[in-house]
């Protein structure tokens, strides 16, 4: 009887030629590739950039790199990807930010046998953020994720790399509201009027420019439902298995049984000092859940990957104010994190 023990794990080797991502193999580590697609604007529509990594077939050294931009990125451009099928993260920046904010974490997710795809939103972005706190932003930034998807599948290496049954989503502060509604969850513009009662006058959301924005939005967004239909803000991804929130914010956003459908496995990671989200204003169901973190003596920005010298001298607020030596730590913890909630959130897809 002894001898049949093996077989799962012959059957693992031997299934590992053909995917790579077989459960029994988790801890294999990959050098992670790097490359740019077409990205969502409008409607769905692709007319950018979308950043990917994805485990490739060389192997992995100590320390590499590439400079994409002002950013330096633990990735090699272009390489040959890792023969077999690996699971899909979809990733949505913050507000007025774009899809390198986090590219170390997403190198961490590649090494650790994650395909990641993370676009720069169109009209809300570090360049352009004209549609922030608009209706027509709420319905099309998880549209835009939709349209990555699709692009990939499409795509001649990502449709043959990519197993489409398994498939994540990672919000980073306003991103976390994009991928709840890419998760099924309504939103109900009314409930920010009670957040702004509570909140300093001159908060981020709550500023006249901002408020004044946010009162358009249940007209507007009427509006939109009318035209597309009364899930216009929930556009439900059937085969979404799991979402990771980092940091999350436009949270006073949900109605406070809008997660009571959420059926995904969810993890949340938010910062003790952030300025922008504080996690005491969060929704009681993400405080509930089996995988939520709170990460000590960090600020929202210090969250996100170091910024280069070139932002930083242009606009220190946006990069962080955690010391280094705090912020390299929780970085660790962070990736470590995400990578075990998502292995184990996606191993029975």
């Amino acid at each position: 009887m002894m001898r049949f023990r093996f077989i799962p794990l012959l059957f693992c080797l031997f299934f590992f030629a053909q995917n790579a991502w077989c459960m029994g193999d988790k801890a294999v580590e990959y050098m992670a590739g790097f490359t740019t697609l077409g990205t969502a604007g409008p409607d769905g529509k692709l007319n950018g950039e979308i950043a990917v990594w994805y485990p490739s077939g060389r192997p992995k050294r100590a320390q590499y790199s590439m400079q994409a931009g002002p950013w330096l990125i633990r990735a090699e451009m272009n390489v040959p990807p890792a023969k077999g099928l690996f699971p899909l993260i979809l990733v949505s920046h913050d507000m007025a930010s774009h899809a390198l904010a986090q590219h170390d974490l997403c190198s961490a997710l590649a090494e650790a046998g994650f395909v990641v795809a993370a676009p720069t939103h169109y009209a809300d972005n570090s360049k352009d953020a004209n549609a922030v706190f608009s209706a027509a932003l709420y319905y099309h930034r998880p549209r835009q994720l939709m349209a990555v998807l699709d692009s990939l599948a499409k795509n001649k290496k990502f449709g043959k790399m990519i197993n489409f049954e398994q498939i994540g989503a990672l919000g980073s502060g306003a991103g976390a509201l994009t991928v709840l509604q890419l998760a099924g969850v309504d939103i109900d513009p009314a409930s920010c009027a009670d957040y702004c009662r509570a909140a300093p006058a001159d908060g981020v959301f709550c500023n006249k420019w901002a408020y004044s924005r946010l009162l358009r939005l249940p007209a507007d967004m009427q509006t939109i439902r009318a035209g597309y239909g009364a899930n216009a803000f929930s556009p439900r991804l059937g085969n979404l298995k799991a979402v990771g929130l980092l940091a999350p914010g436009g949270l006073f956003l949900l109605d406070k049984s809008a997660l009571a459908g959420l059926s995904a496995p969810l993890a949340v990671l938010s910062a003790e000092q952030d300025e922008l989200y504080k996690p005491e204003t969060f929704p009681e169901p993400l405080a509930q859940t089996a995988h939520t973190r709170l990460l000590k003596n960090l600020d929202h920005y210090s969250m996100n990957a170091v910024c280069p010298e070139e932002i930083f001298s242009l606009l220190p607020e946006l990069c962080g104010a955690a010391p280094q030596d705090i912020r390299a730590e929780a970085a660790r913890e962070r990736d470590h994190f995400f990578i075990t909630f998502f292995q184990s959130a996606l191993a029975g897809s």
